[in-house]
């Protein structure tokens, strides 16, 4: 018999975390209604403490309305089981792009995603809520190209639970502490966020030269803004998003609009553009002009 929560029949599993198992779940009466359910470890649900964490981690949830964060559509407390129901977004996450070598990101994307992510943490900063785990692995990119920022709200596990992959996106002066997170974590992890996406791979403890992100292909101001974003010295680190989307909102009409296009996506091949050469599956043939 498959394992049912609330109104959820769990189907296959999604994910697992050192807190919940993440599960495809089917509504039982409402056909067609599929959600991410986060299932509690049973022996961590037995636990009240706990139980009250991922109850808090919904009503923080319940407050962001912003159509790139994940929404949450349930909160269950089915006998010894505990979950959080949010919505179901499918597409690879960020690390996975990253890792997948023939996915190439341009500049335009790049750019656009950034700023998609600096919107909704806007958004959560002006209530008051900052992520404090931004990392590849909480970033989707859906289907239809659209970004959507996870696990909003977990609860901020001790830095010595963080995987060594995670780490460089963290902000460093927090060493072995774990404190609360704020706002300025959020833009340290986005410059880094920013760095990946350019650089088309997982970024590594010391921050990437302005001469490899120009290699990149990106404008100079962008560049300048990651570095002043990501700031060894915290105190020179730019303070809020708004900040940032003043400093996008700048270059916006310069370099920025002015990047080229880089990818052409046929639908049957992709066109490159930058290495003049055109791409169908696995097969790459030099793209020739008369």
């Amino acid at each position: 018999m498959a394992l049912q929560i609330g109104g959820y029949e769990l189907a296959e599993v999604l994910g697992t975390g050192s807190r919940t198992t993440v599960y495809l779940g089917k509504h039982r009466f409402v056909p067609g209604l599929q959600a991410a359910v986060k299932v509690l470890h049973p022996n961590l649900a037995k636990l009240d403490q706990v139980r009250d964490e991922l109850r808090r981690e919904a009503a923080l949830l319940a407050r962001l309305r912003h159509p790139h964060i994940v929404r949450v559509l349930d909160f269950i407390e089915d006998g010894e089981l505990c979950a959080l129901v949010v919505e179901l977004i499918e597409g690879p996450s960020l690390r996975e792009l990253l890792e997948d070598q023939s996915e190439v990101i341009s500049v335009r994307r790049v750019l656009r995603i950034f700023r998609t992510l600096t919107e909704a943490l806007a958004h959560a900063h002006g209530l008051g809520l900052s992520h404090g785990q931004l990392d590849p692995s909480v970033i989707v990119i859906s289907e239809r190209d659209e970004v959507k920022l996870l696990d909003f709200g977990s609860v901020r596990a001790g830095t010595g639970d963080i995987a060594a992959e995670n780490r460089p996106y963290l902000v460093p002066e927090r060493g072995s502490q774990d404190l609360t997170a704020d706002p300025g974590d959020d833009i340290y992890s986005l410059a880094r966020l920013g760095e990946a996406l350019l650089l088309g791979r997982e970024v590594r403890a010391r921050q990437a030269s302005p001469a490899a992100l120009d290699e990149a292909g990106a404008p100079a101001g962008f560049i300048e803004l990651l570095r002043v974003m990501a700031h060894q010295d915290p105190r020179q680190r730019i303070g809020s998003c708004g900040e940032v989307l003043a400093a996008l909102d700048r270059l916006s009409g310069s370099s920025i609009n002015r990047a080229p296009l880089e990818l052409l996506d046929l639908g049957h091949c992709q066109v490159d553009l930058a290495r003049g050469e055109v791409r169908s599956g696995a097969q790459r043939d030099s793209l020739t002009t008369n």
